[in-house]
């Protein structure tokens, strides 16, 4: 899990988009991938939403991974 310099720069509730490059998942905020370590202008960000809205039933592993985190964290605290 990488740690980020400020709260500001991962919103937990964003959702995550394919590198229009590599295909690395990044956040929408990200200004670079951290694979590939192209530069994202608005233009590739506003590609990515189109791409993610287009296969957004096929990007379900990203809406329901947080959810079994936040399980597994609240059932290891009832342990």
């Amino acid at each position: 899990m990488r740690i980020f310099r400020n709260t500001n720069e991962f919103d937990k509730l964003s959702r995550c988009y394919a590198c229009i490059k590599c295909g690395t998942w990044v956040s929408i905020k990200a200004q670079n991938c951290m694979q590939c370590q192209h530069s994202f202008t608005n233009n590739d960000k506003s590609s990515m939403q189109t791409l993610y809205n287009q296969n957004k039933e096929q990007n379900w592993q990203h809406a329901i991974l947080p959810i079994i985190f936040v399980i597994l964290v609240i059932a290891l605290l009832f342990i």
